[in-house]
């Protein structure tokens, strides 16, 4: 009943072949519609507007082929024939999703694998990572991934994926040519 995009979210494709962003909620107050414009690369693409309900609900959604593309939303009402966007949400991509399982040397994030920052793998925008990989938290949300992060700083465990990791999306994104 409430879910929207996030700056900086991931879509998997589904069995379609696309990823689906929904955009629900409730208005805090009264207009005559709604609307969900959807931009690839900062060019429009698409548009979606509806009344919302007796109870001022709404439900929106907009279909994302998977690509090396940066999507963004705006999100707003109509009222009085005047459009007005009550929020932006950008860096949203779709793409393949891969859970890497196992115990902590399947995240190969130890001092042994490298210092922290990596001249050779620098942060790529179409690798993708949730939370926290330190205590399994969701401390992060979404983020741009990383090998790996120097222990014992605030940010330890955000988005890293580990080295082998880094090294399968970063061939994923170069050979199949979508975000991962």
């Amino acid at each position: 009943a409430d879910e929207k995009p996030v700056e900086g979210q991931f879509y998997a494709r589904d069995d379609s072949g696309l990823g689906t962003l929904f955009y629900n909620g409730k208005l805090d107050r009264a207009a005559e519609s709604v609307f969900l414009k959807l931009y690839a690369d900062d060019k429009l693409i698409s548009s979606e507007r509806r009344q919302p309900a007796a109870d001022k609900s709404y439900a929106l959604t907009a279909k994302l082929k998977p690509g090396l593309i940066h999507y963004k939303v705006e999100f707003g009402t109509t009222s009085g024939g005047i459009d007005t966007v009550i929020e932006t949400v950008g860096d949203l991509l779709c793409g393949d999703a891969y859970i890497i399982d196992g115990q902590s040397n399947a995240g190969a994030t130890g001092p042994n694998n490298g210092p922290a920052i990596d001249p050779e793998t620098p942060v790529n925008t179409w690798i993708r990572s949730f939370g926290n990989q330190h205590q399994g938290t969701t401390h992060g949300g979404w983020c741009k991934a990383v090998r790996t992060r120097i222990w014992g700083q605030p940010d330890y465990g955000v988005g890293q994926i580990g080295a082998w990791g880094m090294v399968l999306a970063i061939n994923l994104v170069e050979n199949q040519r979508i975000p991962v």
